[in-house]
């Protein structure tokens, strides 16, 4: 495992002098990657009068450390003067899948995102044929503690210019308004799932001048690193956006960043795969 940092940019974060925040974009289970992140970031938490952990959601599914990365994060609280999860849609499918009764969800969370997180949890031979008996067995093997973390996940969180979202705003409504929709609401333009008007538009929200989106959800990288690649590309700030999602489970890289009242920092996890 390696982590680089890139160069200080500049930006107005509209943080006050000795806040930091410290994001980590979308993990997908790649638990190693994340905890070195968590260590580098906590190793430098005495040089701030108050360190806040912004996590931009996708703990799960694809790795094969789900379980830790939910751990990692619950028990991340004893470290950081603040602590914030946000939902990723990952974990809204999760959630959904082990409280609600939508068939259609079921099938395509088991076929497509949840293979790894079934084994890890020995649920490899789950009968979809009693519902109820199938989300009993989930609910258990995943524990009352991970399910009250996977509840309490929230929509977004604002700080100063910063303005943290799993997949991002949409244009062509208010930040109220879309932020108001209900956390189980799958697809198009929700909070965690929008991509197309969020990413082909600059941020311009009337009464939020100066605004930054920093969020996760479309990967910058789909095929894995090589050493000679810059990991920082495509991850700096543009019309807006600050895009932290490293593509970790094809790419091998989890990115981060550091939020302080100058600017921000980038920081890549990886292992070259």
């Amino acid at each position: 495992m390696q982590i680089f940092s890139s160069e200080k940019f500049k930006l107005t974060t509209g943080l006050t002098k000795g806040q930091r925040i410290c994001a980590i974009g979308d993990v997908h289970g790649n638990d190693k990657h994340m905890a070195a992140l968590l260590d580098m970031f906590a190793a430098d938490n005495d040089e701030f009068m108050h360190t806040t952990l912004l996590l931009l959601g996708d703990l799960n599914d694809r790795g094969t450390g789900n379980i830790a990365c939910f751990d990692l994060a619950i028990s991340a609280s004893k470290r950081f003067d603040k602590v914030i999860t946000l939902q990723g849609n990952h974990e809204a499918i999760l959630r959904i899948v082990i409280e609600q009764n939508r068939p259609e969800l079921d099938e395509k969370w088991h076929k497509i995102w949840a293979p790894k997180l079934i084994e890890e949890l020995g649920l490899q031979n789950l009968d979809f044929a009693d519902r109820a008996k199938f989300k009993a067995r989930l609910k258990k093997a995943f524990g009352k503690k991970r399910l009250k973390y996977l509840q309490q996940l929230t929509s977004h969180y604002h700080s100063g210019n910063l303005l943290f979202v799993h997949a991002g705003t949409n244009p062509s409504t208010s930040l109220e308004a879309h932020f108001a929709q209900a956390w189980d609401a799958c697809f198009g333009d929700h909070w965690c799932w929008i991509r197309a008007p969020f990413l082909d538009n600059p941020v311009e929200f009337e009464g939020h001048k100066g605004l930054t989106v920093v969020h996760g959800h479309t990967p910058q990288q789909r095929i894995a690193y090589q050493k000679s690649d810059d990991l920082f590309a495509a991850h700096q700030w543009q019309d807006g956006k600050l895009n932290l999602d490293g593509g970790s489970y094809a790419s091998g890289c989890v990115t981060g960043a550091e939020f302080t009242h100058k600017g921000y920092r980038l920081n890549c996890a990886i292992i070259y795969l």
